[in-house]
Formats: C-alpha cells, structure tokens, sequence
C-alpha cells in the first residue's frame, strides 16, 4: 500500500492534556496490518497554534484596532459600550502576555519549573489569560484547555454546520484551512478517519470536514470513536432515515459503528482494490437516500491488537514534564448498571486484555519513548483486576506511576490499595456522583456512603489520592439533595484530591432514557439533536434557578478544594514528587506592604511582576451605584494597569502615564519632579497625583517598597 493509506485525526475540543488512546491504538493496529497511517492530534497541535506569540500578536492587533474603532466611535449603542468595557479590561495586559508566553509554555516542559508552584501558577495564570484573548476575539465563543462553546448549538446539526462557516466566531477555520488541509492535500491519503468522542468537538469536526470538501478533498471520509467518553456517533445513525442525514452524508462518506479496528482496515483495502463496502463490518454508509446499517457487528479480541503505536506523535506538544501515556487494559464496563451512562451503549460487551499483554505494552512503551507515567482510561478497573495488576507490576519490578478509575465498592480493600500504592499507583478517579442515598439508589450505583468513607481513609493511608467524579441535575435532585454532596465532599476536602462537577446530560439508550416516568420527566423527542435529549421537570424559573444553584455549590467546592494547576491531570505527577496537597495553596501575587503613611520622600519603589498599561477613555468618577453604561459615557482619560499572575486592575490619573516608567529607578520624590517637568503641574497638583497613585499601586499589590 502506498504512503498515505489514513489520516487518522483527533479533532479538538477534548478537555484531556494527554495523547488519545483511539488515536495510538487505531495507529498501531492499522500499521501492524500492513496499512501506511499517519496520525494528526489536532487538539494537541490547535492548541499549540493558539498558544503562539506570532498567533497572540495577530489576536492583539485585532482587538486594539477595534477598541481604537469603538474609543472614536461616537452614539454606541449598548452592546457596542459593553464590547468597549470588555476590551479595556482585558487588554492592558496582551503586549506583557505576548512576551512572556514563550517563558509560560516552557514552565509545563521543565520538571524545575513545573514543580515550582510559583512558576506553575503564574505561567497557568499567563496561558488562562491568552485564551481570554482568545476567546474575546472571536465572542461569544469560548476556547480554553477545558471548553469549546460558540452561540451555536452544538447538538443542532444545522447549526453545526453554519458554525462551520462561520469565520468571525470560529477560530478553527482559519487554523485549518491555513495549517491542516494543506498538509493533507500534500499527503492525499485514501481516507481520512475522524475520531469523535466529546461533544465540544463536534464544530471543529465539521468545521475541518467542510474545509476539506472546500478545497477539492475527494478522500473517503469517515467518522468513528468509541473508547474515550459517553459520546458516538454510533447513536445518531441507528435509524434509518433523519432530517439531517441528507446534509451530513454529502460531506462525509461513513460512519463506523462501536469498534473501528476492523472497520478501518476493511475500508482501506476496499479503497485500494475498489471492491464494494458493503460487505465490511461496523460500516454505516449512505445509500439511494437512506442509511444503510451494516449486514454484521464485529466485537475485536483484545488480545489481537499490537502495543499503541506513538512513533509520529510529537511528545513536545503536551503539557508535561516527562512523557504521559494514556493505556486500555479492557473495553467496555463491568458494572454496566448506572441509569445515566452511555458507556454501555458504545461497546457491545465488557472484555478484557490479557495482564500479560498489558505488561508487554508497558515495557515496550518504556523501551521505545522512556516512559514513565500512565493513565489507564479503562472505564473502570475491578478490584481483582486491580490486585493481580499490583501484583504482577511488584513481582516484575516495573518503575512506573499510574492512575485509574475505579468503583467504591466493599471489595477494594485497604491490602488491594496498600499494593496498588506499592505498585505505583498515584491517583484513582472515582465516580461518585451524589451523596444523596436515594439519588444514589435511582442511579442504581451500587454504592453504600460507609464504603466511600472507608476507601477515602485507606487511600489516604496508603498515599493514593482520590478525584470525585460529581453530578448535578440528576432527575429527582432536589436542591437539599445537592446541598447534601457538597456538604459531603467539603467536610472530606482533607481527604480528596480533586473534584469535577458536572450537569447531568440525557443521552439515548440509557435506562433514564428507556424509562422516564420511573424518573420523573418527560422526554422532548422532537428536536432533532445528534447526540442527547432534552427532558422537562423544571419549569423555566425553576431551570434558572437551579443553573445558579449549581454555579454556586461549584463555588464552594472550588473554595474547598483550590487548584492553581493548570490542568487536573497535574495533581498526580504534583502528588508524587512534593506529596499530598502541595498543589493546594498557590503562591500569593501580593506581598505585604507598608503603611502609605510609613513613605517618605525618598522612598523607592519596585513592581512585584512585571507590568503593562493601556491609556484608555473608561470613567472612573462614579460612586459605584451608576450602571456601566453610564460610567462609559463618561470619557474622562485614565490609566489602566495590570500585571502578569495578578489579576487585580487599578485605574490612575492620565497624566501618570510621563512618570510610570521611573516608578523603579526614583524615588517618590524624583518623581514628583519629573511630573512637574513633563505635565507642566505645579507642586501641589503633582504631589496630589503622584501620592494617591502610588498609594493606589501599594494597596492593589502592584508596587512594593525597597527602601526608605
């Protein structure tokens, strides 16, 4: 076969720092079969993109070009005031990130910078801002590490596709159709395979899709994922006819069903030969104007598959500082009961890879890239499993750190996690979901409150730290009921790690689904959504008010549990090298500082980070009771400062801007000359200005004094 058989491509948004493990299995079984595959991590390489100074440069002459439109625009209207608002208080800082992001995306290299929690936070604080940037060139979309959102709906399909096209929103269009469909015009692969796992990921998807079909693309296109999330595109091609699949099905080709081992390499060689597709498994293609499933499902022996294949995966581009791997050790879940989860419904059936071949894996990934850390993404691993794993990584005297997701369950036993910790085991991600016992019984969890405690104290005690997986929204919670989990994990916050907080999302084939009224809603089956359902319990006031319910028990688990980390996928490697915690109290931008009545003339002054500052027309004389509109029509001239790792905002006198520069090299004193000479004020006017301003920079953080 030739040298571009598959593009095999993991588009963006996925909330993981780490390789896909679709993308590296679906590598290594395509290459051992005799297949030429070439993988693109879009969501690593988007980022990287993104996060660029020549990129951040772009977006910051794009936002100071418009504030300088709207700053001599006269009449705005109230939305235009607002953008004006937006841009004044975010730009101040955009020349001082473009310049220091280099420094920032070197700390998440550098195992001496990584760990040092100051450098770690404040490069975090750095990098969160430029996506801000980011994200307010193009709003009201948001993009960070953690979230893609536009206005558009990501589970309509035709407002995928507008979005798709939409340029001024859209950051990813231009990234593609300057940076990836060159390079895969270049490559001309026979078929070019789309790994979709999230539902963040479904504009870029198209997005990319209709760039390629823009510009000439005539590959196979074909569309799969099963492995990494609650997300396929399996449930959205079940039937036979939709309102959407007309649309769809004249940009892609197929879509692949559970599995795409098989399927892909099926594919190709009918791609090759020219043979019908028709015959090949998991394969769903369009035909005389419907879908037409598969004649037979294939369910892949595990055992089959060859070690993930990392060979042309540029392991510069992740947020680490040493190699993380993501593994399989089995497909599926042993429990399988869980009334909200779809897992079940993308795999056709719980399997496992041999413990020896999961061995094997391990020290040929070591021997090939030197690696040493591992996040089993197993939907769950069992207790047994668990025990004979530890074991079998003591008695062979493997050196690696691990984490994985696992059950409280009474058979994970304090001897269990003493050996997974012996064995290297940081980290365990439960899914706990709620506190509330008959939440938990609807749920059909399988969870007793007494075992959570009791695993909580034995992987404290065996240096095992705990993330918990938590839900709100589910059907049948009630405010208290939510209160009640909240409560529950502050009063643990010693004891746990990390937490996620998510709303619950309905999606097909779920018990929930099969069974609302044993739930008590009510499905909208109307709206043609690609992936999950809407239901009614609430009514509008009551959704509201449980929307900021949520927000504000997030809050507090924010407040509980405080991560200054630029990623939850940092804790275990934090963990390990400066113990339990270490990660939990983050460096403080802001230092003591005299009393202003302690200056003296000759008093000298330093900037406690380095700082930027934006001339700008923002009013600052209102009492505080004016509404933002109000203040914005008043243009009196001021200006705003900021500075890198401190996100307070200070706003001085104009004229300020002659002397702010000396702030470092004279003292109070000298620079009070300094305004007279360059403002042309008298003593008391500058010394007025100068004392309040600096009095202003000393109380907001942003100065300190080093001498007296």
């Amino acid at each position: 076969m030739n040298a571009s058989d598959i593009a095999l491509i993991f588009p963006p948004l996925w909330y993981y720092l780490h390789i896909p493990q679709e993308l590296v299995t679906l590598a290594g079984y395509l290459r051992a079969n005799g297949v030429t595959a070439k993988s693109y991590d879009l969501n690593a390489r988007s980022a990287d993109h993104f996060l660029s100074r020549p990129y951040l440069e772009q977006i910051i002459a794009k936002l100071l070009a418009e504030h300088d439109r709207l700053a001599q625009a006269g009449n705005l209207s109230n939305s235009d005031f607002l953008r004006l608002a937006a841009l004044r208080s975010e730009l101040p800082p955009a020349p001082l990130l473009a310049e220091r992001l280099g420094d920032a995306r070197q700390v998440f290299r550098d195992p001496n910078l990584f760990y040092d929690l100051s450098q770690h936070s404040r490069a975090a604080w750095i990098i969160n801002r430029c996506w801000r940037l980011i994200s307010l060139a193009h709003a009201p979309t948001i993009i960070n590490f953690h979230t893609f959102a536009m206005a558009n709906n990501h589970q309509d399909l035709q407002a995928c596709l507008m979005a798709a096209r939409d340029t001024t929103h859209n950051p990813y269009i231009e990234y593609f159709r300057e940076v990836i469909v060159p390079e895969l015009t270049v490559n001309q692969p026979l078929c070019i395979a789309l790994i979709y796992v999230h539902p963040d990921q479904m504009i870029p998807l198209l997005s990319l899709v209709v760039a390629l079909r823009d510009a000439g693309c005539r590959a196979h296109i074909c569309i799969l994922g099963s492995l990494e999330d609650q997300v396929s595109f399996t449930r959205y091609v079940r039937e036979s006819r939709r309102d959407g699949y007309e649309e769809l099905f004249s940009l892609i080709d197929s879509v692949i069903l559970y599995e795409g081992e098989q399927a892909l390499l099926q594919l190709v060689h009918s791609l090759r030969s020219g043979s019908p597709m028709a015959a090949i498994a998991n394969l769903v293609r369009w035909q005389a104007g419907q879908v037409r499933q598969p004649d037979r499902v294939e369910v892949l022996d595990l055992n089959s598959i060859p070690t993930p294949d990392y060979t042309d995966i540029d392991l510069s581009l992740y947020w680490f500082p040493e190699p993380v791997f993501a593994m399989l050790s089995s497909r599926g879940c042993y429990w399988g009961r869980c009334s909200f989860c779809a897992i079940t419904t993308n795999q056709l059936s719980y399997r496992a890879r041999s413990l020896e071949l999961v061995l094997q894996d391990i020290a040929q990934l070591q021997a090939r890239h030197g690696v040493r850390w591992f996040q089993f993404r197993d939907m769950l691993m069992s207790p047994a499993y668990l025990r004979r794993f530890s074991q079998a990584l003591i008695a062979h005297q493997f050196s690696i750190r691990w984490t994985c997701r696992a059950r409280f369950e009474e058979s994970l036993s304090s001897e269990i996690l003493d050996m997974m910790a012996r064995a290297g085991c940081m980290q365990i991600w439960f899914g706990f979901e709620t506190a509330n016992e008959q939440t938990l019984s609807l749920m059909d969890k399988g969870t007793e409150l007494s075992v959570v405690d009791r695993i909580l104290d034995d992987c404290e005690a065996a240096g095992i730290g705990v993330h918990m997986l938590t839900m709100h929204g589910f059907p049948t919670e009630t405010p208290d009921a939510a209160e009640e989990t909240v409560a529950f994990l502050e009063q643990r916050a010693s004891r746990i790690d990390s937490f996620s907080y998510t709303d619950y999302v309905l999606f097909g084939d779920t018990p929930v689904y099969q069974h609302p009224k044993r739930f008590g809603i009510e499905l909208e089956l109307k709206v043609d959504f690609l992936l999950q359902y809407r239901f009614e319990h609430l009514s509008e006031a009551e959704r509201e008010e449980s929307q900021a319910h949520y927000h504000g028990l997030r809050q507090r688990l924010i407040d509980a549990l405080p991560m200054p980390l630029l990623h939850l996928t940092h804790i275990a490697l934090y963990r390990e090298q400066l113990g339990s915690g270490s990660w939990k109290h983050a460096f403080s931008a802001t230092p003591p500082t005299p009393s202003v009545a302690d200056l003296s003339s000759e008093s000298r002054f330093a900037w406690t980070f380095p700082t930027s500052w934006l001339r700008t027309q923002l009013g600052v004389e209102s009492d505080g009771q004016a509404s933002l509109v109000t203040m914005l029509r008043r243009t009196r001239s001021v200006i705003a400062l900021a500075q890198v790792h401190h996100d307070a905002r200070v706003y001085l006198d104009e004229r300020m801007s002659f002397v702010l520069d000396s702030l470092e090299t004279q003292s109070l004193r000298q620079i009070t000359g300094l305004l007279i000479a360059r403002a042309d004020l008298d003593l008391p006017a500058a010394a007025f200005i100068v004392y309040f301003s600096v009095k202003s920079l000393l109380e907001a953080g942003f100065l300190v004094v080093v001498s007296q």
